[in-house]
C-alpha cells in the first residue's frame, strides 16, 4: 500500500471524538458503500518508533496529487491542482495561495449568480462535477459530521485533457471523520449551516436555489439511505469495522501509551488511574456512537421536507 503513493497519513485512531478508534473506519467504509470514489481504505497499523510502541494507528493514502492521480488513473500528477481551503487558519501558512485564489473566485461567482439563468447553469457545470458537489454535501451530512465545512474543507481539480476527472471542473474529497455520528440535536443544525448559509464558500445554499439541483440533492440522499445509510448497513459496517480493528485497540488500550493518553486535550491533567478508560467503556461507547449513526438519516429527511418539500 505505502509503495503505491509518494507520502501516506499516519491517523491516531485515538483522535476521534471518544477515542473509541471506530469513527474513520466507519465513516469511510459508508462512503463507499454509498458511491463515493474517493472514501479511503483506513488500514490499522501499530507505530513503534526505536522499539518503542507509540499507538494504533490508521494507515491513509495521502489525499495529494499523486493519490489523486493513483485513484483516478491520470498519467500526470503535475496536471492536477489541490487546496485545502482553510489551511492558512489552521496552520498560518497556505501551501497553494494560487489555486485557493483561483476557487475562491468560482466561489464568488456562484454565490452571486441567477440559478435559474441557464447560461449560468452551463458555466457552473462547466466549471465544477455538480453532482460530485452535491455528492459530498449528501455524505457528509449522513455521517452527521461534525467538522467539515469550516475545517476540513479540500478541493481538487486536473487540467482538461479530454478524459474522465481530467476536465478542469472542481471536485470536493472526504477528509478527517473524526467527528462523524455528532449528537442527534446537532444534526439538524449542521443540516441548516450547509443548506442556508454562504459562511465558509459554502456553495450548497447557491445551488439549491436551482429546483433541479434540490431534486438531484435530495435524489442521491434518498440513494444513499437505501445504499448505505440504513440501519442493517449501518449494523453491518460496525460489526465488520469493529472486528478488523478490535485487536490493534485491545492492545492499545492495555498498553503504557495509551495509559498516559489524554482523551481531549494535552493541556489536560493527566486522569488518575480510575479514570483511564477500559474496554468495557468503549463497547458503551461504539453503541452510543451507532445509535447516532441510525438516527441521522431520519433527521436528514425530516430536514429535507421542512425545507424543501
Amino acid at each position: 500500500m505505502i509503495r503505491e503513493y509518494s507520502s501516506f497519513i499516519l491517523h491516531s485512531m485515538r483522535l476521534a471524538m471518544d477515542s473509541t478508534g471506530i469513527h474513520n473506519s466507519v465513516g469511510y467504509s459508508l462512503a463507499r458503500k454509498a458511491g463515493v470514489s474517493d472514501a479511503a481504505p483506513t488500514v490499522p497499523a501499530a507505530v513503534y518508533i526505536n522499539g518503542e510502541y507509540q499507538g494504533a494507528y490508521f494507515l491513509l493514502p495521502a489525499k495529494n496529487s499523486h493519490a489523486l492521480a493513483e485513484l483516478y488513473n491520470i498519467q500526470e500528477p503535475d496536471d492536477i491542482e489541490t487546496v485545502s481551503v482553510f489551511e492558512e487558519e489552521k496552520t498560518g501558512f497556505q501551501t497553494h495561495p494560487e489555486v485557493l485564489e483561483k476557487y475562491l473566485q468560482f466561489v464568488s461567482f456562484v454565490q452571486s449568480a441567477d440559478m435559474c439563468d441557464p447560461e449560468v447553469i452551463e458555466e457552473i457545470e462547466k466549471q465544477m462535477d455538480v453532482r460530485q458537489c452535491l455528492q459530498y454535501y449528501a455524505v457528509n451530512l449522513l455521517l452527521a459530521n461534525g467538522d467539515w465545512m469550516d475545517n476540513n474543507l479540500r478541493v481538487w481539480r486536473c487540467k482538461n485533457n479530454g478524459l474522465p476527472y481530467q476536465d478542469g471542473r472542481w471536485r470536493f474529497y472526504l477528509f478527517d471523520l473524526d467527528w462523524i455520528g455528532s449528537f442527534p440535536e446537532l444534526v439538524s443544525v449542521n443540516f441548516c449551516q450547509a443548506t442556508q448559509s454562504n459562511e465558509y464558500y459554502n456553495l450548497l445554499p447557491s445551488l439549491l436555489k436551482n429546483p433541479d439541483y434540490v431534486a438531484l440533492f435530495k435524489d442521491i440522499i434518498y440513494q444513499m439511505e437505501q445504499d448505505a445509510f440504513n440501519s442493517d448497513s449501518i449494523e453491518s459496517v460496525f460489526s465488520e469495522e469493529d472486528a478488523r480493528i478490535l485487536p490493534e485497540i485491545t492492545y492499545d488500550y492495555q498498553s503504557d501509551a495509551f495509559c498516559t493518553y489524554l482523551q481531549y486535550s494535552v493541556t489536560s491533567d493527566l486522569p488518575e488511574e480510575e479514570e483511564y478508560l477500559t474496554l468495557d467503556d468503549r463497547v458503551l461507547m461504539v453503541e452510543d456512537f451507532k445509535s447516532h449513526m441510525q438516527k441521522a438519516p431520519a433527521l436528514i429527511n425530516k430536514c429535507l421536507d421542512i425545507y424543501y418539500p
